[in-house]
């Protein structure tokens, strides 16, 4: 029988791709998000974009933390086990310490790389130490704040863990980071637009890949 792949961007029983057409449709994402990556850098757009990298590997290593055994003793539900007032957990098992603090951490760490990198070619991303922490914080935090915020609402419609949910599963960290960095960064609409977009191609990609070399459980 052909494999076939429930997408995770779209909802279980809308869209299904045949196995063979999954590296075509992976290689177009790929090249997609690469354009819109150009568009916003030709616009002179590559400030904003940088600044949310931190978020963008935020909420990458936030997955891949339950990988590393010295965080096990994080390894505790971000709600607790408490019960919203419709009986269900708030968030639920899959949202840990482990990953909100890895997240934030990993955002930090990520805008400290990027300072050094820019004063290598004699100019500042940050103005100072402060602004370094400052951002990295408000990046990590926004993204994930932004999975959490998407994971509450998943529980209340009944959603299961790694269920899919058009849109709100592959944009919820970049529009979480958007709006608190927007507290001191004004991000232009047409970034913002094209981010999300660009954001979701590359999501496509990242998802084909997963299912590809078996790296998420797909419903």
């Amino acid at each position: 029988m052909e494999k076939s792949m429930k997408f995770i961007i779209l909802k279980d029983w809308i869209f299904t791709i045949p196995y063979k057409n999954l590296i075509s449709i992976a290689l177009i994402s790929l090249i997609l998000t690469i354009v819109f990556v150009w568009v916003i850098i030709y616009l002179n757009m590559s400030y904003f974009l940088i600044m949310l990298i931190p978020a963008y590997f935020a909420n990458i290593i936030a997955f891949w933390s339950k990988k590393i055994k010295l965080l096990k003793l994080l390894e505790k539900p971000m709600d607790l086990n408490f019960k919203w007032f419709d009986g269900k957990r708030i968030f639920g098992d899959s949202k840990t310490l482990r990953g909100f603090l890895s997240g934030i951490l990993t955002a930090i760490g990520v805008a400290f790389i990027l300072q050094l990198a820019t004063l290598i070619v004699k100019t500042n991303l940050y103005s100072s130490f402060y602004e370094v922490i400052l951002f990295g914080f408000l990046a990590g935090f926004g993204a994930m704040s932004g999975d959490l915020i998407r994971s509450f609402f998943k529980r209340r419609i009944e959603l299961r863990t790694g269920e899919t949910w058009f849109l709100f599963d592959d944009l919820d960290f970049v529009v979480g980071a958007i709006l608190l960095l927007g507290i001191y960064i004004s991000f232009p609409i047409n970034f913002i637009i094209l981010t999300l977009i660009g954001s979701l191609t590359l999501r496509f990609f990242t998802n084909i890949c997963d299912f590809i070399f078996k790296i998420k459980k797909f419903y």
